[in-house]
């Protein structure tokens, strides 16, 4: 029950709150598939951009991965496959990584933008006209 409105509107009040906190979850919802699956792709294809066989630390961690399967008795070219596989796996790690990263930069700036809003409104009522109030005009010249 909302206690600050009339009692006939209560029900009305109450919807009204229950709508706005759906549609504050529905936006946020939106917002992280939106980072999920943009912004998590375009990581994903910097990283495969800058992923060649001339790139030391890719052939190192192929070599390592590769190595591994070895050890553990497979053949050369299915361990092969599997390294190029683990390498895409912790490519698409490193990206969930980033666009995590990403998401949280925008809600931190957000919620930096809120907080500064709320700490400067007293303020700006204050500085607000009030032109109900008998004041008189201005001087013209």
């Amino acid at each position: 029950m909302v206690s600050s409105v009339p009692a006939e509107l209560g029900g009305m009040a109450s919807a009204t709150g229950v709508f706005f906190r759906y549609f504050g979850f529905c936006c946020s919802i939106a917002i992280i598939n939106y980072y999920g699956l943009l912004k998590q792709r375009l990581h994903l294809d910097r990283f495969n951009q800058h992923i060649t066989a001339l790139d030391p630390v890719a052939v190192q961690k192929l070599a390592s991965y590769k190595q591994a399967f070895l050890a553990k008795g497979m053949n050369s070219e299915q361990a092969s496959k599997l390294a190029n596989a683990m390498l895409s796996k912790s490519m698409k790690v490193q990206s969930q990584l980033r666009y995590a990263m990403d998401y949280y930069e925008l809600i931190s700036w957000c919620i930096l933008v809120i907080i500064l809003l709320i700490a400067i409104y007293p303020y700006i009522n204050r500085t607000i006209v009030n032109v109900k109030a008998n004041q008189p005009a201005p001087a013209s010249f």
